[in-house]
């Protein structure tokens, strides 16, 4: 497989050039040069396993060893999402291994970009005892491609890397929970409940699946039970390898000064990224499209002063706790916007007013 994706043959190449795919040859690179992480989570979690044979438990375990697990998990389960993007569409379309359509190959890419930066941390906790990580988590997945021809082969390997990070995300908590002390049952309820909204995410999916369905709106639903499931999965691996990151989900709110005062564009101290949720703000820091989105933004608001006034009176608001990151009945959050500047999604606790509305 991997040297007849590396060298495809002319028909190969020509099949692929009429259906509309792009060569494979740097993701097939990533591939290979991501293929460590699999041992690295191998040698955490036989570190894991120590732990509990030896009594402790799994929040016993000091912050690096942590810090470490954490990124371990990142980098793995963004490797086997690329990878498993590739293998699947490989085996929809066997004719033309080596190629893939554009949204597969621009998804993967981005899965795989961030795999090195992951690896690096991982290693950087093993050989310091007292790393720090320089990134806010639980991290988010990077943005997902979009398309408005979703191709079949894409989605149902996307559907395959979920049941994948599904299978692994379930061991990863049953390795904690088989050495849960018993005072720490509700982390470990939380935790079962995130496993329990994967497994319901891709069974959804799977049975909407089923058939000979080309209906374009159950694609998209199975495609965004789909990308629920990756997300949850991606967030369940860290907050098992930190179970402290539970508390963020439960809506308390980022450590720092919120800020009533902003200061506009171009002045000194101006933030482009103050509306934007503090739990994503990393990630959105580090793609490029993100970066262009929030520019296009500010240079496009006819009225950033009036913006940023309403921003800093949710600051003040949220520092009073007269407003809360919106969560459902579960207690789970609700989440962000789903577009630019990606903002937090709140809710009124008491009466409040903002932006010169009375909020309930």
């Amino acid at each position: 497989m991997t040297s007849e994706a590396e060298r495809p043959g002319l028909w190969t190449r020509l099949v692929a050039h009429l259906g509309g795919e792009v060569p494979a040859t740097t993701l097939e690179a990533y591939r290979r040069a991501g293929a460590g992480v699999y041992e690295l989570l191998s040698e955490v979690e036989l570190r894991r396993a120590d732990v509990a044979l030896e009594g402790g438990h799994h929040g016993s375990a000091d912050r690096t060893s942590r810090t470490l697990e954490l990124c371990a998990w990142n980098a793995f389960a963004l490797q086997l999402l690329g990878d498993e993007l590739l293998a699947g569409v490989y085996r929809a379309k066997p004719s033309t291994v080596g190629f893939v359509p554009p949204v597969t190959a621009e998804q993967a890419h981005a899965f795989y970009g961030q795999v090195e930066g992951w690896l690096s941390r991982a290693h950087q906790a093993l050989s310091n005892p007292n790393y720090r990580l320089d990134v806010e988590v639980p991290a988010e997945l990077p943005g997902w491609s979009e398309t408005q021809d979703c191709p079949r082969e894409h989605l149902e390997a996307l559907v395959a890397a979920a049941r994948r990070l599904y299978q692994r995300a379930a061991i990863a908590l049953d390795d904690a929970a088989r050495s849960q002390p018993s005072g720490e049952g509700q982390d470990l309820a939380s935790l079962r409940e995130l496993l329990a909204i994967v497994e319901t995410a891709i069974g959804y999916a799977d049975r909407l699946h089923r058939g000979d369905v080309d209906d374009e709106q159950v694609h998209e639903r199975i495609e965004a039970s789909v990308r629920h499931a990756i997300e949850t999965a991606y967030l369940l691996g860290q907050v098992v390898a930190m179970p402290e990151l539970l508390d963020r989900r439960r809506g308390k709110p980022p450590p720092g000064r919120l800020r009533r005062k902003l200061p506009l564009p171009g002045q000194p101290g101006f933030d482009p990224w103050c509306l934007t949720d503090p739990w994503v703000r990393s990630l959105r820091e580090g793609d490029a499209r993100s970066r262009k989105a929030i520019e296009l933004l500010w240079r496009r608001d006819p009225h950033p002063d009036v913006t940023l006034a309403i921003q800093g009176q949710i600051n003040q608001a949220l520092a009073r706790g007269a407003v809360a990151y919106a969560t459902d009945r579960h207690g789970r959050p609700v989440g962000r916007y789903f577009c630019c500047p990606w903002a937090p999604i709140y809710v009124a606790r008491r009466r409040v007013t903002i932006a010169g509305r009375p909020r309930r």
